[in-house]
């Protein structure tokens, strides 16, 4: 696939705003970050149930797909939100429970009104649930610690936003050199999942 620069522009500009957005919800206070990841879990979220919809050749029921999304925003919280208060209300005392009663309810609901259930399918959500909800709680743990460097007789204090920070530049490194590389030298789509992506076939484990 040929390089496109009205493509990479575009691209570029976006991931721009995507910076400022999450640079402001990282740096302002420990409500935006959660806000912020939250927005980011249920896209993510809904991201992976469509794949996994695709991978498997079939398809939730609406509720069914809401539900475990909820189940897994339950799990979130668990994980992100012990020191957060609204008003007198603890978030995660408060509001965990409710997300998992509504969620299972939805889910239960929707895996009967689904006409053929996949085990593929509901097992690939078991793990989705254990890789989206404890990644991005995880990442929100990160922000309390501070760390103490000794390097040559001089001690640096590296609290969790430097490191969500280099977590976040890190991916968006890696993202932009596999799409230029992909762009420049590929030219045999690695998966149908994602046709966009392609690579010479002797370099594919590199991506």
């Amino acid at each position: 696939m040929a390089f496109n620069w009205s493509t990479f522009w575009t691209r570029a500009f976006t991931a721009l705003i995507f910076v400022a957005v999450m640079m402001f919800g990282l740096l302002f206070n420990a409500w935006s970050l959660f806000v912020l990841v939250s927005v980011i879990y249920f896209g993510c979220w809904w991201e992976y149930v469509k794949l996994t919809e695709k991978i498997t050749n079939a398809s939730l029921h609406i509720y069914a797909k809401l539900g475990s999304g909820l189940v897994g925003y339950h799990i979130f919280l668990l994980l992100a939100a012990d020191d957060l208060q609204l008003g007198s209300y603890n978030i995660q005392k408060s509001f965990s429970l409710p997300f998992l009663l509504a969620g299972l309810i939805l889910f239960i609901w929707g895996i009967f009104k689904t006409n053929a259930v996949s085990k593929s399918l509901l097992l690939r959500l078991l793990g989705g649930l254990a890789y989206i909800p404890v990644s991005l709680g995880l990442l929100e743990q990160l922000l309390i610690p501070t760390y103490d460097i000794h390097l040559h007789d001089t001690f640096y204090v590296i609290g969790g936003k430097h490191i969500i920070l280099f977590i976040f530049g890190s991916v968006w490194i890696n993202d932009t050199m596999a799409y230029l590389c992909g762009s420049i030298y590929g030219k045999t789509p690695l998966t149908k999942i994602s046709p966009k992506k392609h690579g010479k076939e002797r370099l594919a484990a590199l991506y």
